[in-house]
């Protein structure tokens, strides 16, 4: 009995666990009903949304759409006839490139045997020794052309260097015979690169220091400048590449090891020495003048020093033939340079050949190998050093003058600033305003240096503007050039290093075909690297006009900086307990201690404000004057005040120093802590990287839009349809025949005469390009017009089914049936043609565009 119980209880639970079941089971079909009935009723908005839009439609409108639809018809015909054209194209194309490559081979091979011949012809003049020499005059008169035939055809290919290295004509000197007696290869003035040694008295000089060089593959360093600068400038900015960071180490280094011996024998047993200045300043600063310009000599006893290729050493300037072969290699001797150093003056961007250096170099090279050296750079900044070094010699004087003159001043300044100020005498605020006004007087020391470190700074000023400036407004067709006849051969070469993007593969024989439009947009474009990239790597390295770099400004008080061992450890020429007694310290170590502190801070964040305040005030006086006694009068002015501002912010912070230390207060700590963020972001601010002169300037592939440059981009596009053939012997076409017209002897002529009926048939091929890129292009684009076409058909038969499944899901009623019918009776036929066509369109294929929005009847229907 128990157990019927149980099988009934289990039965009934079952039983509740089947009607819960079918509950929820009712819940989710009332839900679904709900959500149907809602889709149903969007769908009737949508379909009557449908029928008024083409209700709208009127007869105009549909008979504008069949006529669009038989445009596009003829439009796909005409589109199918350009294909079959160009299909036919390319098969008579390729059938003519086996005998077109063939012929081109065979010219190539008798170019090469050619140019062989020249090779070996002008490698046998080599041993014939000097030649008679034409007067310098000749070379003005008569040009290139008439001293050097070979030039006048073209500048060797880059790509030559096999045959040049072979002939012996790359050749490489050491930096030391260079800077020899203070670069006595500099003495005489070159009249552009084929010039010089044309004076019998200067032959076997020359033959000399050409028989020093020796054959190389590649050189460390190309030197690029003009024979017109000064040679001790050129001397100077050489030393400056190649010493700075030595000759700055070097004297570093002995300073610091004048203060590791006097700390070893005891830092307050120096007070009142008057050697320390002989050891700590004028024997460090004379290190860094003799490293500076012979440091090289030294460094050629650790490591092998750069080889370097400079014009007048390199090129045999005695033998002609050679000389004229040399000359021809010109842009292998650039492209085979690690480096090149330019040694820029106001007359390097005006000449012809400096600028193909510059090309050959940008093509081949990049902007950080490229190295700018000012020649205004050096004299300016050891001029500083210089001043710098009397200013320090002059406060050296007042010390042994005046001992202890910190002392000396502190007590009456500090009783008289109580005074002023009406507090106690020796408090806080006191001990920092004399401390400041201390500071402020060893500034005067910088008067008598003001004027001419203003004219250095004058100099400096309107030279960098003037190199950013000539930057700016660089145009190589503006360059000029002793020898006229030379100017089209340098051109020619910018021309075809530049002819296309300097990171970019030559674009094929189309662009050859351009030869005007694409001469000029080569020019241009290297204008452009001028005026950008290669202007923002100068900016970058050295600054704007106004701006020097932070390193340069510590090394111009480099001086000052070993004073500030003198005056530390002298201890105001005074003895060491005497000075921290009568300056209010209670130890010699605070008093040495705080010293420290506080030159080290001035040397880092007052003493290189100096230069660029003073040239940003030398700027705005130069700029906002006319007259020019006025204009003298206040850039005078403007280096005292700069270098009174300097000094005033560093007397700041030996106030604050003083008055935080002597009577230490949390509120003059935090004082101390907040001037120097102060001076922290005051430097950030004017030793920040300048903005480059290149935001005015857009990239070069940017500037030019042509039509040349149009077709290209056509024949781009169709290119791959082309043989892989086609494009390499276009190329060779054009380019051969241009190379077989550099020859010498009888060949040249028979190859000039099949160069033209090359040219010709490359011509031809050119023309033949043309026309295949614009149907190629054509077709391409009806090919995207009937992709378009395609998705508006199928939306607009997504739409007509989507109405056809509403209209039939929700039947209307036989009086609006009736109703709708009556109200439309002249529509609807159309309608139904309108269905029909679409219908058509979609078995066929779709003819016609309808862009992102199809108009209909003056509405848009998206």
């Amino acid at each position: 009995m128990w157990a019927c119980a149980d099988n009934l209880r289990e039965e009934l639970e079952q039983a509740q666990e089947l009607l819960a079941t079918r509950d929820h089971g009712l819940s989710a079909c009332e839900e679904s009903c709900t959500s149907s009935e809602g889709i149903l009723q969007q769908a009737e908005s949508e379909l009557d949304s449908c029928r008024q839009e083409l209700k709208a439609m009127t007869s105009e409108d549909l008979d504008s759409i069949r006529l669009e639809i038989e445009k596009r018809k003829q439009a796909l015909a005409r589109a199918e006839q350009g294909t079959a054209d160009t299909v036919a194209l390319r098969a008579n194309i390729g059938a003519q490139m086996p005998e077109v490559s063939a012929m081109l081979e065979d010219r190539r091979l008798a170019a090469e045997r050619a140019t062989d011949e020249a090779v070996a012809e002008g490698s046998r003049e080599l041993s014939l020794g000097p030649l008679s020499l034409p007067h310098l005059t000749d070379f003005h008169e008569k040009g290139t052309d008439a001293h050097f035939p070979a030039m006048k055809q073209r500048l060797r290919r880059v790509d030559s260097f096999e045959e040049i290295r072979k002939a012996g004509l790359f050749r490489g000197v050491g930096i030391l015979q260079v800077l020899q007696y203070q670069a006595f290869v500099f003495r005489d003035g070159l009249h552009g690169v084929v010039g010089a040694g044309t004076l019998t008295a200067s032959i076997d000089g020359f033959d000399a220091e050409f028989e020093a060089t020796r054959k190389v593959d590649e050189v460390d360093l190309f030197i690029s400048h003009t024979w017109m600068s000064d040679r001790w400038l050129k001397y100077a900015a050489i030393c400056f590449h190649l010493n700075f960071k030595l000759a700055v180490g070097i004297s570093i280094g002995a300073w610091m090891s004048v203060i590791c011996y006097l700390a070893a024998t005891g830092i307050s047993a120096w007070g009142g020495c008057r050697y320390l200045v002989l050891v700590g300043v004028y024997a460090p600063t004379l290190l860094f003048f003799l490293v500076f310009f012979l440091g090289h000599k030294l460094s050629s006893l650790a490591h092998e020093l750069p080889t370097v290729w400079l014009d007048k050493v390199c090129i045999h300037q005695t033998n002609e033939a050679m000389k004229a072969l040399q000359v021809n290699a010109l842009p292998v001797f650039v492209a085979r340079s690690r480096e090149i150093l330019v040694l820029w003056s106001d007359t390097l961007f005006e000449r012809l050949w400096c600028c193909l250096e510059l090309a050959t170099f940008a093509k081949y090279g990049d902007v950080e190998s490229m190295r700018f050296a000012p020649l205004w750079l050096a004299p300016w900044l050891l001029s500083s050093v210089l001043l710098d070094l009397a200013s320090t010699s002059l406060l050296e004087v007042l010390e042994i003058l005046i001992p202890n003159w910190t002392s000396f001043f502190m007590k009456p300044l500090n009783g008289f600033f109580a005074e002023v100020f009406h507090v106690e005498e020796g408090s806080r605020l006191a001990g920092f305003l004399a401390a400041l006004a201390i500071w402020c007087l060893s500034g005067l020391c910088y008067l008598p240096a003001s004027i001419p470190g203003c004219v250095a700074f004058q100099r400096k000023l309107c030279n960098h503007k003037l190199m950013l400036e000539q930057m700016s407004s660089f145009d190589i067709r503006e360059a000029k050039c002793s020898v006229a006849s030379d100017r089209q051969l340098v051109e020619d070469q910018v021309v075809e290093l530049w002819r296309h993007d300097v990171d970019s593969p030559r674009a094929g024989p189309l662009a050859e075909s351009r030869v005007s439009g694409d001469a000029e947009e080569a020019l241009d474009r290297f204008n452009a690297y001028i005026r950008g990239p290669l202007q923002a790597a100068v900016v970058e390295s050295i600054g704007h006009e106004a701006h020097v770099p932070y390193y340069l400004c510590v090394v111009a008080f480099l001086p000052m900086n070993f004073y500030s061992l003198v005056n530390t450890l002298g201890c105001d020429s005074g003895p060491c307990e005497t000075s921290a007694r009568n300056a209010g310290f209670d130890s010699v170590e605070s008093y040495l201690g705080t010293q420290a502190l506080a030159w080290l801070l001035c040397l880092l964040l007052t003493f290189p404000l100096t230069q660029p305040v003073l040239l940003r005030c030398v700027r705005l006086a130069m700029s906002c004057t006319e007259g020019h006694h006025l204009k003298t009068f206040l850039t005078a002015l403007c280096c005292p005040v700069a270098y009174a501002y300097s000094y005033i912010c560093g007397g700041a912070i030996w106030g604050l120093a003083f008055a935080t230390v002597q009577n230490y207060s949390p509120a003059w700590l935090a004082a101390l802590v907040f001037y120097l963020t102060f001076l922290v972001a005051q430097a950030f601010l004017l030793f920040r990287s300048p903005l480059s002169a290149t935001s005015y300037h857009t990239d070069a592939s940017q500037k030019y839009c042509c039509s040349g440059r149009q077709i290209v981009s056509q024949y781009e596009e169709v290119r791959p349809m082309l043989p892989s053939a086609f494009a390499t012997s276009g190329d060779i076409a054009t380019r051969q025949p241009r190379a077989s017209l550099t020859l010498a002897g009888p060949a040249a002529t028979s190859l000039a005469v099949d160069a033209e009926q090359l040219q010709k048939l490359s011509d031809e091929l050119g023309s033949s390009k043309v026309e295949a890129a614009s149907m190629a292009s054509q077709a391409l684009k009806l090919g995207k017009n009937l992709e378009d076409a395609s998705e508006k058909a199928a939306y607009w038969r997504r739409r007509h089914e989507e109405a056809e499944s509403a209209e039939a899901s929700s039947p209307l009623q036989p009086e609006e049936a009736q109703e709708r019918e009556s109200s439309e009776p002249s529509d609807r036929p159309r309608i139904l043609r309108v269905e029909a066509e679409i219908r058509s369109e979609e078995e066929h294929g779709p003819d016609v565009s309808y862009g992102p929005e199809h108009r209909c009847g003056g509405r848009v229907l998206k």
